[in-house]
């Protein structure tokens, strides 16, 4: 009988934590078997287990319940960070110690490049019609950098520059081809109603994005 991880309930990205840290505790080539209660928790397990594990795994849903079942694996080689490094865990966790995070810090690899992070579809405070043009040209700008960012990254409301409609698609199309990674926030998207709008880019999720941030030697936040 497949080993039961049920996620659901939880919100993004605990499902990733928890699916993490129970196939940490198992053997590998052992079965398990991974329930969450949403269209996109299923969509962010899916790639967390690629990503990170090599693992290819394929969703069905029955009254509002996605299942999928699999054989536990290795992880890739320096592809999953450590879970407990993200601030989201369940109440009750424990801290970690002052010694077992200055360990983790030194195992980390030196942090690189720039992520660009989004957190609204306008720039800075003001008019929300003048943010929203200001906006779209400092997106313009970063195909002239020296150095392209790494990535950039729409959460909350600035998910809608990825979307149908946006003014900014053509020059995130562009980043993308030319190797940027263009994540955006799938708890975001559901918030937004925007899943079948997101024209541009990978939905992403909480765990991939505080990954990211973490690895990175510079966060420019707009």
């Amino acid at each position: 009988m497949a080993e039961l991880v049920d996620c659901r309930g939880m919100i993004c990205p605990l499902p990733i934590i928890t699916l993490k840290r129970r196939m940490g505790e198992l053997a590998r080539g052992e079965e398990l078997e991974v329930t969450v209660d949403n269209r996109q928790a299923s969509i962010n397990v899916t790639h967390f287990l690629q990503e990170y594990y090599g693992i290819a795994v394929q969703f069905t849903e029955e009254t509002g319940v996605y299942r999928a079942t699999f054989r536990n694996g290795e992880p890739l080689a320096g592809a999953v960070p450590d879970a407990s490094q993200y601030s989201c865990a369940p109440t009750g966790g424990q801290p970690t110690s002052a010694a077992s995070d200055e360990n983790k810090m030194s195992a980390r690899p030196a942090p690189t490049g720039t992520v660009v992070l989004c957190p609204s579809n306008a720039f800075g405070n003001g008019d929300q019609t003048l943010g929203e043009i200001l906006m779209k040209g400092f997106l313009s700008t970063l195909e002239a950098w020296p150095e392209l960012p790494q990535a950039v990254v729409f959460l909350n409301s600035g998910v809608k520059l990825a979307a149908e409609g946006s003014g900014a698609l053509d020059t995130l199309r562009n980043l993308e081809q030319k190797g940027v990674k263009i994540l955006v926030c799938g708890t975001c998207v559901a918030f937004y109603k925007l899943a079948d709008a997101v024209r541009v880019g990978v939905v992403s999720n909480m765990f991939t994005i505080s990954g990211l941030l973490q690895q990175t030697s510079k966060v420019i936040r707009i």
